[in-house]
């Protein structure tokens, strides 16, 4: 399919800035969903185990 469509060229231009500010977004994007499923994840089992937030935030004071 690709054989029948012509190569033409862009003539697009990607400064050294774009590239460093794509993986900048790339790894903001790891880290927050990462932080993100951590918080869900501590809830999670903390309502499986039958704990309330307040009740760890005392034990721990």
């Amino acid at each position: 399919m690709f054989l029948l469509v012509p190569i033409v060229s862009a003539f697009a231009y990607i400064d050294p800035g774009t590239g460093s500010m794509i993986v900048q977004v790339v790894i903001a994007a790891l880290v927050g969903g990462a932080a993100f499923i951590g918080a869900f994840w501590r809830k999670l089992f903390r309502k499986r185990r039958g704990q309330d937030d307040d009740k760890t935030d005392t034990e721990n004071e």
